[in-house]
């Protein structure tokens, strides 16, 4: 709604609208935050959120509205997201884990970065296959900045790293079952995935010699092709 006001003339004058308020009828920011919470974070169909509002509060909005308010609020957050990601990333000490989503019909994983303060959620369509060339390259730029092997503390520290991702990818990436065929001997074929799998578990202490033995290199053109090879066709 808008004043009119009128001279002794008869000359009329509309007070103006806000930039924003372009439409005869238009949702304020409280009709809209209201939306996208039910409908993001308590995780209610458009559907249901458009019940909602016509049947507690006479309100017809539709499902295209709900979808138009969680596309504007995406926009708004991405200056936000940039200061959060630059908080977590200060942060001595991060947790990280994922959970599977479905998204149109489909598995994703849904990521999440947190420390005391802050909480970064992404989802993305893969789990994260790569995630141990990214901790090997962080290992050898860590032995490349001392000049020489780790100290032992550290060195530990990335051992457990990698025993934690070789663990997230056993759930990944299970050992095939025993074969059910009657008269079938032998062990079980197993994927390039899972080989790599099994000798990175195997074989730790050698993987690994580059970070207490200033005599081994790290080489770079060895390691990444062969788990890039490997992860991708899991």
């Amino acid at each position: 709604r808008a004043e009119i006001l009128q001279d002794q003339h008869g000359q009329r004058y509309t007070a103006p609208f806000p930039a924003h308020v372009t439409k005869a009828v238009q949702y304020g920011n409280g009709v809209k935050a209201q939306a996208v919470y039910l409908s993001q974070y308590q995780q209610i169909p458009y559907q249901r959120v458009q019940e909602q509002f016509q049947d507690q509060l006479q309100l017809p909005i539709s499902a295209g509205s709900v979808f138009a308010f969680n596309q504007q609020a995406y926009g708004l957050l991405a200056q936000f997201e940039q200061k959060l990601i630059a908080n977590l990333l200060a942060t001595r000490v991060l947790h990280s884990d994922e959970t599977g989503i479905n998204s149109a019909g489909k598995t994703h994983w849904l990521h999440c970065v947190s420390n005391p303060q802050w909480t970064l959620y992404h989802a993305h369509a893969k789990r994260g296959v790569e995630d141990m060339i990214d901790l090997l390259l962080t290992m050898q730029q860590a032995v490349t900045a001392h000049g020489s092997a780790l100290p032992a503390a550290q060195a530990t520290a990335f051992h457990a790293q990698y025993r934690t991702l070789l663990q997230q990818a056993e759930s990944e990436c299970p050992p095939p079952e025993p074969s059910q065929v009657p008269g079938r001997r032998g062990r079980p074929k197993r994927s390039k995935s899972r080989n790599l799998l099994e000798r990175l578990l195997n074989y730790e202490t050698e993987a690994l010699r580059f970070l207490t033995d200033a005599e081994v290199p790290f080489i770079y053109a060895l390691w990444v092709p062969i788990i890039k090879a490997r992860t991708t066709s899991a």
